[in-house]
């Protein structure tokens, strides 16, 4: 299939490529003859000032724009310092290369007689920091998401999961108008705000609130996206709502208002679906802007190669809150508000093949569940500025979860001969009730010398978790007999209770104009209670139960540490490194109802350093951490829940100590806008906590967390993109490379693994998106366990993935979508290849002024989706197979929601100088 769309590809963008064209370049230079870089080259059509194309100049001052029709055009120059300037052109003649030559702009010079410029085409504009995007340069179709807006910036890619990055760096969070818009996943803003509604797309480094502060940077930054909102938008009622309903019973419904003033932004959205769409992110909310080609909704199978996506069939409903409100400038508030409901219903076939040391373990199981979850979450944050030179940010978050499920289950075990072992049936009811609560306040005070500033942290967290588990457990041995000791009736109650609180404090001091010196203090202390009640039920009677003294424990788990640090911190233009050392006191105190009172003290040093080069970017990065065990693994209390995977912790345990180092470099050139990031990653741990397993006669497993010895990695990351002019497209190469060396222990048997895995991906899309989008998408994974000490357990396996998308806009409002998506799965440890295709499609169209949409989707056309997962881990291979989502066809009809004040104009026009040719 894959080759085919290729094929389409070029076809498509070759056969717009031979009309009669012209190509103009020149060189901008100042008044001393000097080259200027990253001055801004745009041609307008004359007669309807639509865009007809743009440059950014090199380091040599060139610029060249191609793909430039006859007639006569404006050519606007734009620079910092010098405003915007134009000339006219006549684009004409044989020769199809336009050499405007040297081009001398000056500072001085008067305003050309009777020209009026305006900033509205002028689609990029460089600052050191901040590179700014012209939304109504790039123009869209009609209802279009942010998504597809940024889809068209240069330097800017989007993948199929709304993942952005610039530069080749991920960009990890989206603002509107400076405030954030439910929470950081930049996928709530840009799949579900219209493009129309976007006056600039900002992309910036953002520093954390001190160093915004202080105006000290402290090295701590995040890639962001600001979303700059044209006038009417800033003071207006804007969104949409989707209906729609298919065969099978299958429905959707959709919504979001947003009602923005110049104090307020509330913005509502909701969901309910039986298609597998689960939860408030935006990943599964989709997108509610459609009509533009990239209505994520109707693709994406729930197939997965490793991680977890939605299984069974899951029919969900959401609602989510978001407001911002402004006291003043410098005082703000933000609160978003969550609630989600799903039901699930699960048939799921598990095959495990275990490894033991010259032999394997064999697990058949089949499941089936109903389970019911509801979720109520809510986050707050208040930035209130006491004076110019003092600061106060509180933020809280709290969540509550319900979980009712029942299932049953058929567990059977094989030797690697295929002889039967066991066979366990089990039914389970579990009701579950979680509830987690932080807050945190920190105050920021900057004083009269400037880099000098002190930080105050306070934190505190409570989290409480109360499952009921009511478990019928039928455990037979080969021969069909029933296993009396793992063969039971209970009603098994968890209770746990913890809290943990965060004091601390920093103080920055300036030694000269390049080195400041920074000091810090805190103490913290993380607490778990955990009861567990067992009771054993009569099979005839089961209100008549009996406490079992054996597995009914309690534990109290503490972890008490503090830190004192100091760091220098280096800073001249174009570099900055820190050098940092920490000393930390810890203590784990565990005390059982039953047994001796455990604990360890620990004294540790934490180096860290890193440095980075702006020009070239490299950044590299050095730390070390201390991570305590969890409750679970320190808890000696079994858990019988699964009697062939019976769960002991350890009280034992010791922290893993880390060493972390990370090199990276990214380059993008803004003349040809190629862009080129490499990420490489190194971590060695000491004292790594790995799971030990223990297989007894007949085939159940014992699991235990313990401290091997090491456990090193190597991960590498890199992604190179660059327009092909030629053919009007862009591509995008990419690798992703992971070396694991590790241990794992099997009865008492070290085992050393190493794990590998290697992948490499490919896009080729079309860059003008005004008639048709295309892109096609190849990836492959190569994965590979390898087993030092008994080379034939040794596993290996490819993944291949094939993705094809095509969108048409015939005109009138039309739009025709087609999306192809071919996974393959060899052979490796199981029986027989796997592979999926799916084919989806739509017609929509716009109507009524492109008010409303209608269209009609179809989902599996082929009838070939399947639920699977395999995954690999030290000593295991898996594959699930469970029901999922067929085809269906839906009707669908969307209403766009528009009401606005007034239109404010800025009064800002923009500064015009003379040009010298």
């Amino acid at each position: 299939m894959i080759k085919y769309t290729f094929a389409l590809f070029i076809l498509l963008t070759s056969s717009i490529s031979f009309s009669q064209k012209y190509t103009v370049k020149g060189n901008i230079i100042d008044e001393n003859k000097k080259n200027i870089e990253a001055a801004m080259v745009i041609i307008i059509n004359a007669v309807d000032s639509t865009m007809l194309g743009f440059s950014m100049t090199s380091q040599s001052g060139e610029f060249k724009i191609a793909e430039i029709p006859n007639g006569s055009a404006n050519l606007q120059i734009t620079y910092i310092g010098y405003g915007t300037i134009q000339k006219t052109l006549q684009i004409s003649g044989d020769n199809k290369i336009i050499d405007l030559g040297n081009i001398s702009l000056s500072q001085d010079a008067t305003l050309l007689q009777g020209v009026t410029i305006s900033a509205e085409y002028v689609p990029i504009k460089i600052t050191k920091d901040t590179i700014e995007f012209n939304a109504e340069a790039f123009k869209v179709q009609p209802n279009a998401s942010v998504e597809d807006l940024l889809k068209k910036l240069p330097g800017v890619e989007v993948d199929n999961a709304g993942v952005i990055t610039v530069k080749g760096e991920e960009v990890k969070a989206i603002t509107v108008d400076g405030k954030e818009f439910f929470g950081k996943d930049p996928k709530m803003a840009t799949r579900n705000l219209p493009a129309d509604a976007v006056k600039k797309v900002q992309v910036f480094d953002k520093k954390s609130k001190n160093a915004q502060f202080t105006g000290v940077d402290d090295g701590t930054e995040e890639k962001t996206i600001n979303l700059e909102l044209k006038a009417d938008r800033k003071n207006g009622t804007f969104g949409n709502a989707m209906v729609g309903h298919g065969t099978d019973n299958r429905y959707e419904t959709k919504g979001i208002i947003n009602r923005f003033s110049s104090k307020n932004q509330w913005s509502i959205i909701g969901n309910a679906n039986n298609l597998n769409q689960q939860g408030i992110n935006a990943s599964d909310f989709g997108s509610l802007a459609t009509g533009s080609g990239s209505n994520n909704s109707s693709s994406g199978a729930p197939v997965n190669w490793g991680g977890q996506l939605p299984q069974g069939n899951i029919e969900s409903a959401t609602l989510g809150l978001n407001f911002n409100h402004e006291f003043t400038k410098t005082n703000k508030f933000n609160l978003s508000y969550y609630l989600t409901k799903a039901n699930t219903i699960l048939n799921e076939e598990i095959n495990s093949n275990t490894f033991v040391r010259d032999s394997s373990i064999i697990s058949h199981k089949f499941r089936n569940s109903d389970s019911k979850n509801s979720n109520h979450s809510w986050f707050a944050t208040t930035d209130f500025k006491i004076d110019s030179t003092s600061e106060i940010t509180f933020s809280s978050n709290a969540s509550y979860r319900l979980t009712d499920s029942k299932s049953n289950t058929i567990d059977t075990t094989f030797n690697q001969m295929q002889s039967l072992i066991n066979r366990n049936i089990q039914a389970r009811i579990n009701d579950q009730n979680v509830f987690n609560f932080s807050s945190n306040l920190s105050y920021r005070k900057k004083f009269k010398q400037k880099g000098r500033n002190m930080t105050l942290n306070g934190q505190y967290g409570n989290n409480q978790n109360d499952a009921i588990n009511n478990i019928l457990s039928n455990l037979y041995n080969a021969t069909g007999q029933p296993i009396s000791l793992n063969t039971y009736y209970q009603l098994q109650n968890n209770l746990t209770d913890g809290n943990s609180y965060n004091i601390g404090g920093s103080y920055n001091e300036p030694i000269n104009k390049n080195w400041t010196w920074s000091t810090s203090i805190s103490t913290r202390n993380n607490r778990s209670d955990l009861i567990k009640d067992f009771y054993d039920l009569d099979l005839i009677d089961p209100s008549l139960k009996n406490l079992n003294q054996e597995l009914s424990r309690a534990f109290e788990n503490a972890y008490r540490y503090s830190f004192f640090g100091q760091t220098f911190r280096y800073v001249v233009e174009n570099f900055s490194s820190n050098v940092g050392l920490e000393y930390q006191n810890s203590q784990l105190v565990g005390i059982p109802n039953i047994g001796e009172r455990i604990s360890y003290p620990f004294n540790v040093l934490l180096p860290n350093a890193n440095a980075e080069w702006e020009k070239p970017n490299i950044r590299l990065n050095y730390n070390t951490s201390l991570r305590e065990p969890s409750v679970d693994q320190l808890q000696p209390i079994l858990d019988n829940s699964d009697p062939l995977n019976i769960y002991q912790g350890n009280p034992n345990l010791q922290p893993e100590y880390r060493h972390n180092g990370r090199i990276s470099y990214n380059w993008f050139d803004q003349f040809n806008f190629r862009s080129l990031f490499i990420n490489l990653r190194y971590t060695y741990t000491k004292d790594k906590i790995a799971t030990a397993t223990t297989i007894n006669g007949f085939g159940g497993r014992t699991r235990m967390p313990v401290n091997t010895d090491y456990e090193s990695s190597i991960n590498s990351f890199g992604s190179f993109s660059s327009p092909i002019n030629p053919l009007k497209a862009k591509y995008r190469v990419g690798f992703n490379n992971s070396f694991t060396r590790g241990q794992s222990l099997i009865n008492e048997s070290i085992n050393d693994i190493d794990r590998i895995s290697n992948g490499v991906n490919f896009t080729l899309e079309n860059k003008q998106k005004k008639l048709f989008d295309i892109s096609a998408t190849a990836r492959w994974s190569w994965n590979n366990n390898i087993y030092r000490d008994n080379p034939s357990q040794n596993t290996a396996f490819i993944n291949q993935t094939y993705e094809g998308n095509l969108v048409i806009y015939p005109g009138k409002g039309w739009t025709i979508e087609s999306r192809m998506e071919y996974y393959f799965y060899d052979q490796g440890s199981f029986s027989d290849n796997t592979n999926v295709s799916l084919l989806t499609g739509s017609v929509s169209k716009l109507l009524f002024k492109n008010k409303w949409q209608v269209k009609l989707r179809a989902f599996d056309i082929l009838v070939q989706n399947k639920g699977i997962n395999r995954s690999v881990s030290e000593s295991a291979i898996t594959e699930s197979v469970s029901n999922t989502i067929g085809r269906f066809f839906m009707m669908t009809i969307l209403y766009d929601i528009k009401s606005f004040g007034d239109r404010k104009s800025s009064g800002n026009e923009p500064q015009m100088h003379r040009m010298r040719m």
